[in-house]
Protein backbone atom coordinates (compact mmCIF):
# COMPACT_ATOMS: atom_id res chain seq x y z
CA UNK A 1 0.00 0.00 0.00
CA UNK A 2 3.22 2.40 -0.34
CA UNK A 3 2.37 5.61 -1.81
CA UNK A 4 -1.19 5.37 -1.11
CA UNK A 5 -3.14 8.05 -0.19
CA UNK A 6 -3.76 8.21 3.83
CA UNK A 7 -7.37 9.36 3.19
CA UNK A 8 -7.81 6.21 0.96
CA UNK A 9 -5.89 3.38 3.24
CA UNK A 10 -8.48 5.19 6.05
CA UNK A 11 -11.43 4.57 3.95
CA UNK A 12 -10.50 1.13 3.01
CA UNK A 13 -9.70 0.15 7.02
CA UNK A 14 -12.98 1.70 7.69
CA UNK A 15 -14.68 -1.06 4.93
CA UNK A 16 -13.04 -3.72 6.73
CA UNK A 17 -13.90 -2.88 10.02
CA UNK A 18 -17.92 -2.78 8.83
CA UNK A 19 -17.55 -5.46 7.48
CA UNK A 20 -15.91 -7.92 9.77
CA UNK A 21 -18.86 -6.38 12.30
CA UNK A 22 -21.48 -7.89 9.80
CA UNK A 23 -21.81 -11.24 12.03
CA UNK A 24 -22.87 -9.30 15.13
CA UNK A 25 -26.66 -10.33 15.82
CA UNK A 26 -28.99 -7.57 16.60
CA UNK A 27 -26.20 -5.22 18.46
CA UNK A 28 -26.28 -4.77 21.81
CA UNK A 29 -29.96 -3.40 22.49
CA UNK A 30 -31.51 -6.09 20.23
CA UNK A 31 -29.56 -9.07 22.73
CA UNK A 32 -30.47 -7.30 26.11
CA UNK A 33 -34.01 -6.95 25.14
CA UNK A 34 -34.61 -10.49 24.24
CA UNK A 35 -33.05 -11.84 27.15
CA UNK A 36 -34.49 -9.18 30.04
CA UNK A 37 -38.09 -10.01 28.38
CA UNK A 38 -37.01 -13.83 28.48
CA UNK A 39 -36.29 -13.25 32.45
CA UNK A 40 -40.05 -11.80 32.88
CA UNK A 41 -41.35 -15.21 30.46
CA UNK A 42 -40.36 -18.23 32.72
CA UNK A 43 -43.30 -19.85 34.39
CA UNK A 44 -41.35 -21.37 37.36
CA UNK A 45 -42.68 -19.38 40.43
CA UNK A 46 -39.71 -18.80 42.77
CA UNK A 47 -37.50 -18.83 39.52
CA UNK A 48 -39.06 -16.40 38.07
CA UNK A 49 -39.03 -13.76 41.16
CA UNK A 50 -35.01 -14.52 41.29
CA UNK A 51 -34.49 -13.81 37.62
CA UNK A 52 -36.56 -10.83 37.42
CA UNK A 53 -34.80 -9.40 39.91
CA UNK A 54 -31.95 -9.90 37.25
CA UNK A 55 -33.23 -8.83 34.18
CA UNK A 56 -30.19 -6.12 33.47
CA UNK A 57 -27.69 -8.72 34.80
CA UNK A 58 -28.94 -11.15 31.97
CA UNK A 59 -29.30 -8.54 29.96
CA UNK A 60 -25.71 -7.97 30.35
CA UNK A 61 -24.42 -11.37 29.77
CA UNK A 62 -26.52 -11.85 26.72
CA UNK A 63 -24.02 -9.39 24.92
CA UNK A 64 -20.69 -10.88 26.43
CA UNK A 65 -19.66 -12.67 23.29
CA UNK A 66 -20.11 -9.92 21.39
CA UNK A 67 -18.67 -7.37 23.22
CA UNK A 68 -16.37 -8.67 25.97
CA UNK A 69 -15.46 -11.67 24.01
CA UNK A 70 -15.08 -10.09 21.02
CA UNK A 71 -12.00 -8.31 22.06
CA UNK A 72 -9.85 -11.52 23.12
CA UNK A 73 -7.00 -12.65 21.42
CA UNK A 74 -7.17 -14.10 17.84
CA UNK A 75 -7.30 -17.93 19.02
CA UNK A 76 -9.84 -17.71 20.92
CA UNK A 77 -11.83 -15.20 18.30
CA UNK A 78 -11.05 -18.27 15.43
CA UNK A 79 -13.52 -20.02 17.06
CA UNK A 80 -15.48 -18.10 19.03
CA UNK A 81 -16.46 -15.96 16.17
CA UNK A 82 -18.06 -18.49 13.97
CA UNK A 83 -20.90 -19.70 16.70
CA UNK A 84 -22.68 -17.29 16.39
CA UNK A 85 -24.29 -18.63 12.94
CA UNK A 86 -24.95 -21.29 10.60
CA UNK A 87 -24.61 -21.89 7.28
CA UNK A 88 -25.78 -25.04 6.03
CA UNK A 89 -25.16 -24.70 2.51
CA UNK A 90 -21.51 -25.23 3.29
CA UNK A 91 -22.99 -29.15 4.15
CA UNK A 92 -24.97 -29.13 0.77
CA UNK A 93 -27.89 -28.94 2.40
CA UNK A 94 -30.92 -27.19 4.09
CA UNK A 95 -31.95 -26.70 7.95
CA UNK A 96 -34.32 -28.76 7.76
CA UNK A 97 -31.84 -31.25 6.41
CA UNK A 98 -28.68 -30.75 8.92
CA UNK A 99 -27.92 -33.37 11.27
CA UNK A 100 -27.78 -32.71 15.17
CA UNK A 101 -24.68 -34.67 15.10
CA UNK A 102 -21.59 -32.02 14.50
CA UNK A 103 -18.69 -34.69 14.45
CA UNK A 104 -20.76 -36.65 11.86
CA UNK A 105 -21.52 -33.81 9.47
CA UNK A 106 -17.84 -33.14 9.62
CA UNK A 107 -16.97 -36.87 9.06
CA UNK A 108 -19.37 -36.83 6.05
CA UNK A 109 -17.96 -33.50 4.43
CA UNK A 110 -14.52 -35.35 5.20
CA UNK A 111 -13.26 -32.35 7.11
CA UNK A 112 -11.99 -31.89 10.93
CA UNK A 113 -14.60 -30.28 13.09
CA UNK A 114 -12.82 -27.75 14.03
CA UNK A 115 -12.55 -26.32 10.54
CA UNK A 116 -16.29 -27.31 10.00
CA UNK A 117 -16.89 -24.79 12.70
CA UNK A 118 -15.10 -22.40 10.67
CA UNK A 119 -16.32 -22.81 7.80
CA UNK A 120 -20.32 -23.29 8.46
CA UNK A 121 -20.33 -22.37 11.89
CA UNK A 122 -22.28 -23.60 15.21
CA UNK A 123 -24.93 -21.34 16.76
CA UNK A 124 -26.94 -24.26 17.85
CA UNK A 125 -23.98 -26.22 19.73
CA UNK A 126 -23.03 -23.33 21.06
CA UNK A 127 -26.72 -23.15 22.66
CA UNK A 128 -26.83 -26.69 23.94
CA UNK A 129 -23.30 -26.42 25.09
CA UNK A 130 -24.18 -23.78 27.72
CA UNK A 131 -27.53 -25.36 28.45
CA UNK A 132 -25.64 -27.96 29.43
CA UNK A 133 -23.46 -26.19 31.82
CA UNK A 134 -26.32 -24.03 33.34
CA UNK A 135 -28.20 -27.76 34.31
CA UNK A 136 -24.65 -28.92 35.31
CA UNK A 137 -24.14 -25.82 37.79
CA UNK A 138 -27.72 -25.60 39.14
CA UNK A 139 -27.77 -29.04 39.75
CA UNK A 140 -24.64 -28.37 41.94
CA UNK A 141 -26.33 -26.03 43.77
CA UNK A 142 -28.82 -28.28 45.08
CA UNK A 143 -26.37 -30.75 46.60
CA UNK A 144 -24.51 -27.88 48.21
CA UNK A 145 -24.55 -26.42 51.91
CA UNK A 146 -27.11 -23.15 52.25
CA UNK A 147 -25.25 -19.86 53.31
CA UNK A 148 -26.75 -18.75 56.44
CA UNK A 149 -24.46 -15.82 57.91
CA UNK A 150 -24.21 -12.76 56.34
CA UNK A 151 -20.27 -13.78 55.27
CA UNK A 152 -20.93 -16.78 53.85
CA UNK A 153 -23.89 -15.19 51.75
CA UNK A 154 -21.30 -12.18 50.39
CA UNK A 155 -18.43 -14.88 50.15
CA UNK A 156 -18.18 -15.58 46.44
CA UNK A 157 -15.98 -18.76 46.98
CA UNK A 158 -18.61 -20.31 49.10
CA UNK A 159 -20.07 -23.18 46.89
CA UNK A 160 -23.42 -23.02 46.83
CA UNK A 161 -22.53 -18.85 45.63
CA UNK A 162 -20.41 -19.93 42.77
CA UNK A 163 -22.84 -23.00 41.98
CA UNK A 164 -25.83 -20.43 40.86
CA UNK A 165 -23.52 -17.52 39.79
CA UNK A 166 -21.96 -19.68 37.34
CA UNK A 167 -25.56 -21.09 36.41
CA UNK A 168 -26.51 -17.12 35.79
CA UNK A 169 -23.24 -16.81 33.53
CA UNK A 170 -24.04 -19.69 31.49
CA UNK A 171 -28.05 -18.97 30.80
CA UNK A 172 -27.36 -15.55 30.07
CA UNK A 173 -24.05 -16.35 27.42
CA UNK A 174 -26.46 -19.40 26.26
CA UNK A 175 -29.51 -16.39 25.89
CA UNK A 176 -27.10 -14.08 23.23
CA UNK A 177 -26.90 -17.77 20.81
CA UNK A 178 -30.81 -18.11 21.47
CA UNK A 179 -31.08 -14.71 19.36
CA UNK A 180 -28.28 -15.01 17.01
CA UNK A 181 -30.43 -18.03 15.62
CA UNK A 182 -33.45 -15.65 15.52
CA UNK A 183 -32.09 -13.22 13.08
CA UNK A 184 -32.39 -14.13 9.55
CA UNK A 185 -29.32 -13.61 8.26
CA UNK A 186 -27.43 -15.77 10.71
CA UNK A 187 -28.81 -18.67 9.25
CA UNK A 188 -27.78 -18.30 5.61
CA UNK A 189 -24.47 -18.25 3.96
CA UNK A 190 -25.40 -15.01 1.98
CA UNK A 191 -25.29 -13.08 5.66
CA UNK A 192 -24.83 -9.93 4.64
CA UNK A 193 -27.26 -9.91 1.12
CA UNK A 194 -24.40 -9.14 -1.34
CA UNK A 195 -25.29 -12.44 -3.62
CA UNK A 196 -28.83 -10.06 -4.07
CA UNK A 197 -27.11 -6.76 -4.26
CA UNK A 198 -28.25 -6.07 -1.15
CA UNK A 199 -25.06 -5.63 0.67
CA UNK A 200 -24.92 -3.84 4.22
CA UNK A 201 -28.12 -5.50 5.49
CA UNK A 202 -27.26 -7.33 8.13
CA UNK A 203 -26.37 -4.29 10.51
CA UNK A 204 -29.03 -2.10 8.94
CA UNK A 205 -31.45 -4.46 10.05
CA UNK A 206 -30.22 -6.17 13.33
CA UNK A 207 -28.22 -2.67 15.01
CA UNK A 208 -29.73 0.54 13.01
CA UNK A 209 -32.88 -0.32 12.38
CA UNK A 210 -33.32 -2.08 15.98
CA UNK A 211 -32.02 1.59 17.66
CA UNK A 212 -34.43 3.46 15.76
CA UNK A 213 -37.47 1.73 17.97
CA UNK A 214 -39.31 2.89 19.94
CA UNK A 215 -38.07 2.39 24.29
CA UNK A 216 -41.25 -0.35 25.15
CA UNK A 217 -39.23 -2.79 23.18
CA UNK A 218 -39.13 -5.35 25.55
CA UNK A 219 -42.59 -4.91 27.04
CA UNK A 220 -43.64 -5.54 22.69
CA UNK A 221 -40.99 -8.89 22.90
CA UNK A 222 -43.24 -9.77 26.02
CA UNK A 223 -46.40 -9.20 25.09
CA UNK A 224 -45.81 -11.22 21.13
CA UNK A 225 -43.90 -13.97 23.19
CA UNK A 226 -47.32 -14.28 26.03
CA UNK A 227 -49.70 -14.85 22.47
CA UNK A 228 -47.09 -17.12 21.00
CA UNK A 229 -46.99 -19.56 24.42
CA UNK A 230 -48.10 -22.86 23.63
CA UNK A 231 -50.20 -24.91 26.00
CA UNK A 232 -47.55 -27.58 26.06
CA UNK A 233 -43.88 -27.31 25.85
CA UNK A 234 -41.98 -29.12 23.37
CA UNK A 235 -40.24 -32.10 24.33
CA UNK A 236 -37.34 -31.52 21.34
CA UNK A 237 -34.18 -31.75 22.21
CA UNK A 238 -32.22 -28.18 22.62
CA UNK A 239 -30.67 -28.99 19.20
CA UNK A 240 -33.70 -29.33 17.40
CA UNK A 241 -35.78 -26.88 18.90
CA UNK A 242 -32.93 -24.23 18.34
CA UNK A 243 -33.34 -25.42 14.59
CA UNK A 244 -37.12 -24.64 14.49
CA UNK A 245 -35.81 -21.00 15.26
CA UNK A 246 -33.34 -21.06 12.81
CA UNK A 247 -36.21 -22.08 10.19
CA UNK A 248 -38.67 -20.00 11.44
CA UNK A 249 -35.45 -16.90 11.16
CA UNK A 250 -34.91 -17.83 7.76
CA UNK A 251 -38.47 -18.37 6.30
CA UNK A 252 -38.66 -14.68 7.07
CA UNK A 253 -36.42 -13.25 4.73
CA UNK A 254 -38.79 -12.67 1.97
CA UNK A 255 -40.34 -10.48 4.69
CA UNK A 256 -37.69 -8.83 5.24
CA UNK A 257 -36.31 -7.80 2.10
CA UNK A 258 -39.95 -6.74 0.27
CA UNK A 259 -40.07 -4.25 3.72
CA UNK A 260 -36.32 -3.20 2.34
CA UNK A 261 -36.00 -1.30 -0.28
CA UNK A 262 -32.95 -0.11 -1.81
CA UNK A 263 -32.60 3.21 -3.34
CA UNK A 264 -29.18 1.89 -5.17
CA UNK A 265 -28.00 -1.73 -5.20
CA UNK A 266 -24.74 -2.29 -3.86
CA UNK A 267 -21.90 -3.57 -6.08
CA UNK A 268 -17.90 -3.86 -6.02
CA UNK A 269 -15.16 -1.29 -7.53
CA UNK A 270 -11.59 -1.37 -8.38
CA UNK A 271 -9.96 1.99 -7.20
CA UNK A 272 -6.49 2.75 -9.47
CA UNK A 273 -4.57 1.10 -6.81
CA UNK A 274 -5.93 -2.02 -7.80
CA UNK A 275 -8.09 -2.52 -4.43
CA UNK A 276 -11.10 -3.87 -4.54
CA UNK A 277 -13.83 -2.09 -2.28
CA UNK A 278 -17.48 -2.55 -1.77
CA UNK A 279 -20.02 -0.11 -1.64
CA UNK A 280 -22.78 -0.63 0.18
CA UNK A 281 -26.45 -0.56 -0.97
CA UNK A 282 -28.15 2.99 -0.81
CA UNK A 283 -31.09 2.57 1.39
CA UNK A 284 -33.26 5.37 3.39
CA UNK A 285 -32.20 6.16 6.92
CA UNK A 286 -33.35 3.91 9.78
CA UNK A 287 -35.38 6.71 11.63
CA UNK A 288 -37.48 6.89 8.61
CA UNK A 289 -38.46 3.21 8.07
CA UNK A 290 -38.03 1.48 11.08
CA UNK A 291 -41.89 1.30 12.13
CA UNK A 292 -42.24 -0.83 8.84
CA UNK A 293 -39.32 -3.48 10.41
CA UNK A 294 -40.50 -3.13 14.01
CA UNK A 295 -43.21 -6.03 13.36
CA UNK A 296 -41.55 -7.99 11.72
CA UNK A 297 -38.74 -7.66 14.21
CA UNK A 298 -40.53 -8.15 17.64
CA UNK A 299 -41.84 -11.29 16.29
CA UNK A 300 -38.10 -12.63 16.00
CA UNK A 301 -37.50 -11.46 19.38
CA UNK A 302 -40.51 -12.73 20.80
CA UNK A 303 -39.76 -16.06 19.45
CA UNK A 304 -36.02 -16.37 21.08
CA UNK A 305 -37.17 -14.48 24.20
CA UNK A 306 -40.17 -17.56 24.66
CA UNK A 307 -37.30 -20.20 23.69
CA UNK A 308 -35.07 -19.04 26.08
CA UNK A 309 -37.37 -18.80 28.81
CA UNK A 310 -38.57 -22.29 28.50
CA UNK A 311 -34.99 -23.20 28.06
CA UNK A 312 -34.18 -21.45 31.52
CA UNK A 313 -37.16 -23.27 33.17
CA UNK A 314 -36.16 -26.61 31.97
CA UNK A 315 -32.99 -26.20 33.29
CA UNK A 316 -34.46 -25.40 36.69
CA UNK A 317 -36.78 -28.33 36.66
CA UNK A 318 -34.00 -31.03 35.23
CA UNK A 319 -31.91 -30.02 38.37
CA UNK A 320 -34.16 -30.07 40.50
CA UNK A 321 -35.47 -26.75 41.24
CA UNK A 322 -32.51 -25.51 43.42
CA UNK A 323 -33.13 -23.10 46.55
CA UNK A 324 -32.81 -19.80 44.82
CA UNK A 325 -34.05 -17.79 47.03
CA UNK A 326 -31.30 -18.68 49.15
CA UNK A 327 -28.47 -16.94 46.64
CA UNK A 328 -27.50 -13.28 48.23
CA UNK A 329 -24.40 -12.47 46.40
CA UNK A 330 -23.89 -9.29 44.69
CA UNK A 331 -21.06 -10.16 42.82
CA UNK A 332 -21.40 -8.86 38.91
CA UNK A 333 -20.16 -10.71 35.87
CA UNK A 334 -19.07 -7.84 34.28
CA UNK A 335 -16.69 -9.79 32.33
CA UNK A 336 -16.87 -13.94 32.50
CA UNK A 337 -13.87 -15.78 30.96
CA UNK A 338 -14.11 -17.02 27.81
CA UNK A 339 -15.55 -20.85 27.08
CA UNK A 340 -13.96 -22.43 24.29
CA UNK A 341 -16.91 -24.74 21.99
CA UNK A 342 -16.39 -28.16 23.45
CA UNK A 343 -18.32 -29.83 20.62
CA UNK A 344 -15.16 -30.29 18.50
Amino acid sequence: MKGMPFFIFNSFILVVLISSSAAFAWGERGHHAICEAASRLVEEKDFKEFLEARGHQLGHLCNIPDIHWRSLEAAKLSVGNPSHYLNPEVAETTLENLSSDFKAIAKKLGIKPKDLNEKMGSVWWRADQFYKLALKNAGQAVGEEKPKTREDKQDDDFPYNEAIYQMLVAMGVMGHFVGDAAQPYHNVLDYDGWAKKRGGIHSYYETQIVDELDLNLVEKIYSKARLNRKEKLSKKSVIERMRDLSVSARNDLKKLEDIDKILKPSRTSINKYGMEFKIYAKREAPEKVAKKFEPLIVDQMARASLLLAEFWDQIYREAGRPKIKSYRSFRYPLAPDFIAPDYF
